[in-house]
């Protein structure tokens, strides 16, 4: 339909499983951060992020968007660091109307242009054509404990370093 009452009628509290998916085009990266506060771990390192189009989750994530150059995000759980994931491609994210989700006052598509990664993320931005290295089996008594989140960040950005022969 396109009664615009009847569209805002489905994002409601009485239709609370309406929901609006954003899909993300191969030219654009959406950092779901399920953990906001794991974020300073990697701005310590990279720098920060510029403002863009950022909208709040319902349980207080956060959905950043951002442009990129060269070859499309992958989409991934937790590799750049812990409660960080990526959408590209094939992924997307839910977005505002849909209940519990809403645009961070001024950080709306209609009120802030997406703006890019900068060159720093770009470097260590999962791609699709990135080949994963090889698992290493050592053997059942060789799995170290899981790593804490700012190590995991850290250990990330190394390899991401070497790749990038920086």
């Amino acid at each position: 339909t396109t009664d615009e009452a009847a569209h805002a009628a489905w994002f409601t509290a009485d239709s609370p499983a309406t929901g609006l998916g954003l899909s993300i085009p191969a030219n654009m990266v959406a950092l779901d951060l399920d953990v906001p506060a794991a974020l300073p771990v990697l701005e310590a390192s990279l720098g920060p992020l510029p403002a863009t189009v950022e909208s709040r989750t319902p349980r207080g994530g956060e959905h950043r968007l951002f442009e990129i150059t060269g070859a499309p995000a992958r989409n991934t759980t937790s590799a750049l660091c812990a409660g960080i994931d990526t959408r590209g491609p094939g992924g997307y994210i839910v977005v505002a109307p849909s209940p519990g989700y809403c645009w961070l006052p001024g950080q709306s598509p209609d009120e802030h242009p997406v703006e890019m990664l900068p060159d720093a993320w770009l470097a260590v931005l999962p791609r699709v054509d990135d080949t994963p290295a090889a698992p290493v089996d050592d053997g059942p008594d060789a799995t170290p404990p899981p790593p804490d989140a700012e190590t995991r960040a850290l250990d990330f950005l190394r390899r991401a370093v070497e790749r990038a022969n920086l």
